[in-house]
């Protein structure tokens, strides 16, 4: 040994502290009587140097050749794991000819721009925000239609296969070892990850470093943004560098789904699809629930998925176990800690979307538990910093579909502080409140990360009692808001108890990482978890237990609920919904006035157009009449902002409700300016018509006297005749109506839709609502539902009076969503003295139109 060329240090136990030559390779250190402390620094300092000194850095694949000649058995020598080597490495080769970012762009083309175009317009389908002038059916159809033609451009770009797709479900397809495939999962993943590495350590080196140059510059409007910009370029392209195992299978979906919806003819690729798929889940290897990349879950291709392993596993029991937690919290690490699972850990968003690992159940413990397997779902952070813009939608919506799917959720939480899950948890309540067509029973346990003091249980007690508190009294108040009076505390949606369901564990690692071991405590906490998890399951499985294809269900019932929530999600809690419908019912009133206001100058306008006494408008003759009332309507507004109980959660909404209110007053306006022009234009059209009325019918005569001269003496039929004095008649026709303006069709169902779904966008569904309900047929009584005031001029105003349910000037004091609303519609058409049979028509037509809107939200919300 004293001859080895390698660094040595000699411990000797017979001499204390002794000063010896330490610049060698060889060191000797007395260790008799020392200072612990005193005696690691020493040790400490000659490793660093000694290692300094040694350039044999070896890999543990450099170390297998020793390893052998020690009798150790090396996974890599056997066959399995060879051939699935060479697979892989086959793969690299094909990607280490193109660039990293376009790896995705051309061999993984589906599931990028295409998919995320396609999750937006399925999601437009429920919301209808673009809307617009059209009708609700001409929307959806539209939107169907694009949905149609993003799946056909994803067919196209699919077929035929690409070599790292056709190879990779080559590979999966026909080894029907199950080691073979998870060698060659692995194995690729490890490539794929030394592929990227070194380009993504320089893309983040990168970013940082701009970040940290914008720190020591002065900010100036200008370049901030141009920095913002390169700062998302860097983010984009790091997105499109990360490259795993995820995004293959991922891709493998979309190709499925594709071929479902675009390909007439169903081959044995998209049969074998979803089979590799459940071959894969069965085998232990997670699969993707939820795109982390555009958060929508792809329901066909989980269907199917789900349809396959009932097919092969018969349609067994399944325990659903969910974990959420705010980001870097430790979700995955207790997964990993509690079932032996390897959900990648680390800090940061290491997580994205949610991904459903499955585990068999011994059969030893199937019967007295109840379930055969345990399907456990894993989610990204909550409030992370990557999804600023977007978090509270997205966190909402990921908790409540988390939360629903499982049978049991573990909120994990960093420190003694739930303030966050708090706030997430109000929401859910109110969701699953408002989602009575999905029927859950949901409970949940709580688990404190990192709480070293043993105590903590004893002297959190009064904490948790107070977070009990506020989770029962804002679930009453959600409750009293959705009229579901069998729900009077949080427990009655979602089972928890303080006492007996919050866990507090000591942190993983019992010093500082790396080479810190792990926390024995740790490990007993997880197992007084794992036992409270079991009974829980046990006593889940008298009732609630469900099958493979329960569970498909309730997937595609809660994620289309979820998609039709299109008002509760933007709300951080309960007490900021409660607070916007409040202000918006304030806010609707006070605007009513202002349109009752402008609704009455116009009358007054009409009513001197019509006895000549005005000139065309222009806007700032309408504003000085306005501007009172909007002053008064603004002060209120500044007013309840003000002083209002909620005022500091008002406060983020005062802005926008600012803005709405100018913008709707300058709406009123020009709207107001264009109808009297419009009208004032007519008018003088008509006048100009009645001027020249005895020119025409002179013109026509003397031209009828010319035609009848030329013709003088030959004898023509009624056919002839007809032929020559047409082209007359309709030239005189055209240069009598080329001045005045084309009449347009009112779209009276389009716009009281429009106006009733904005009053009602806090409804879940209403488009399906307004599409399904259909009312009983409305007969009109002229005498009683119709006013009409007719001048001879030919203009029309008919008003529609507040006689009594069937008319379609109301107030809807049963609803419980807009109570004092007054609804008066005008409707105004351009009549030709002589159409008394079309006017009759459209008015019936108008008044039906108008009552089926109302009826139909009447109905609704009584």
């Amino acid at each position: 040994m004293c001859q080895s060329t390698k660094p040595l240090i000699f411990l000797l136990d017979d001499k204390g502290k002794i000063t010896v030559d330490s610049s060698g390779p060889r060191v000797r250190i007395g260790i008799r009587n020392r200072n612990e402390a005193e005696l690691i620094g020493e040790l400490t300092t000659t490793i660093k140097r000694l290692l300094e000194l040694s350039n044999t850095a070896l890999s543990l694949e450099n170390c297998a050749h020793i390893a052998r000649k020690q009798g150790m058995l090396i996974d890599e020598d056997q066959r399995d794991c060879k051939e699935a080597k060479e697979k892989a490495e086959n793969l690299m080769t094909l990607l280490g000819e193109m660039e990293i970012p376009q790896v995705k762009e051309y061999l993984l083309p589906l599931h990028g721009k295409l998919w995320q175009l396609w999750c937006t317009k399925d999601k437009e389908l429920y919301h209808l925000r673009e809307k617009g002038n059209r009708s609700i059916e001409q929307h959806k159809s539209e939107t169907e239609t694009a949905k149609q033609m993003i799946r056909q451009k994803q067919f196209r770009k699919a077929f035929p296969l690409n070599a790292l797709m056709r190879s990779v479900l080559e590979i999966l397809q026909t080894h029907s070892e199950t080691h073979t495939k998870l060698y060659f999962l692995q194995w690729l993943n490890v490539a794929l990850d030394n592929l990227n590495a070194g380009h993504l350590e320089n893309l983040k080196e990168k970013k940082k470093a701009l970040v940290q140059n914008k720190k020591q510059q002065a900010p100036k409007s200008s370049s901030l943004k141009d920095w913002q910009k390169e700062i998302e370029a860097i983010s984009r392209e790091i997105n499109d560098c990360t490259l795993g195992i995820e995004h293959i299978l991922r891709e493998a979906g979309q190709i499925y789904e594709a071929l479902e919806e675009a390909s007439p003819m169903k081959d044995t690729l998209f049969l074998s699809l979803p089979h590799i798929a459940a071959d894969l889940m069965i085998s232990g290897v997670p699969i993707e629930l939820m795109d982390g990349d555009v958060s929508y879950v792809p329901l066909r291709w989980v269907a199917a998925v789900f349809d396959k392993l009932s097919e092969k596993l018969g349609n067994k029991r399944l325990f659903v176990l969910s974990v959420l937690g705010l980001q870097s919290s430790g979700k995955s690490t207790l997964l990993n800690a509690l079932f032996g699972l390897q959900f990648t850990v680390s800090a940061g968003r290491c997580t994205r979307g949610a991904y459903m690992p499955l585990l068999k159940v011994e059969d030893t413990f199937t019967a007295e538990l109840g379930f055969d397997f345990v399907l456990v779902v894993d989610t990204e952070g909550l409030r992370a910093p990557e999804l600023s813009n977007k978090s509270q939608n997205h966190d909402n919506e990921l908790a409540t579909f988390v939360i629903g799917l499982g049978n049991l959720t573990l909120i994990n939480i960093f420190g003694e502080n739930p303030s966050e899950m708090q706030d997430i948890l109000q929401i859910v309540v109110q969701a699953f409140l408002r989602m009575k067509q999905v029927k859950i029973s949901p409970s949940c346990l709580f688990v404190h990360q990192n709480v070293g003091e043993v105590t903590a249980k004893d002297q959190n007690m009064e904490g948790r009692r107070r977070f009990e508190e506020k989770l029962d009294k804002t679930a009453a108040i959600a409750a009293e808001e959705e009229q579901c009076s069998d729900v009077t505390c949080f427990s009655d949606v979602i089972k928890f108890n303080a006492n007996t369901h919050v866990y507090y564990f000591a942190h993983l690692w019992d010093g500082n990482p790396p080479m810190a071991p792990p926390n024995p405590r740790y490990s007993h906490n997880v197992q007084e978890l794992k036992s409270r998890i079991l009974v829980t399951a046990q006593q889940e499985s008298r009732g609630s237990i469900m099958k493979i294809s329960d569970v498909k269900f309730r997937v595609q019932d809660l994620w289309r609920a979820l998609l039709n929530e299109n008002f509760i999600f933007s709300f951080r809690n309960t007490q900021e919904v409660m607070a916007m419908s409040k202000l918006e019912t304030m806010y609707n009133s006070w605007t009513w006035e202002l349109r009752s206001h402008v609704q009455r100058l116009q009358d007054q306008l009409i009513n001197q157009i019509q006895n000549g006494k005005i000139q065309p408008l222009e806007t700032y003759s309408l504003e000085a009449p306005v501007a009172e009332i909007y002053e008064a309507i603004k002060q209120n507004l500044e007013k309840y902002f003000n002083e209002d109980p909620e005022s500091e959660v008002l406060v983020q909404w005062k802005g926008n409700f600012n803005n709405k209110l100018i913008i709707l007053k300058e709406e009123l306006i020009l709207d107001c300016q264009r109808k009297a022009n419009e009208l004032i234009h007519l008018k003088t059209n008509q006048e100009k018509l009645e001027n020249k009325k005895s020119g025409y019918e002179k013109e026509l005569l003397d031209k009828s006297q010319k035609l009848a001269l030329s013709l003088n003496g030959t004898e023509l039929s009624e056919e002839e005749l007809h032929e020559k004095f047409n082209p007359l008649w309709e030239k005189w026709v055209c240069d009598v109506s080329s001045s005045l303006p084309p009449a347009v069709e009112p779209k009276i169902e389009v716009d009281s839709e429009s106006i009733l779904f904005d009053y009602f966008k806090k409804e879940k569904d209403m488009a399906s609502i307004l599409e399904n309900y259909s009312g009983e047929m409305f007969e009109i009584n002229y005498d009683k539902h119709i006013k009409m005031n007719r001048k001879s001029w030919s203009f029309s105003t008919m008003t529609i009076e507040p006689l009594d349910i069937y008319s379609t000037r109301f107030r809807m004091e049963k609803s419980r969503h807009l109570k004092h609303i007054p609804w008066r519609l005008q409707l105004q058409r351009y009549m030709k003295p002589s159409s008394k049979t079309w006017e009759n028509i459209l008015m019936k037509t108008q008044i039906v139109r108008c009552w089926f809107s109302g009826k139909k939200f009447l109905k609704i919300n009584s």
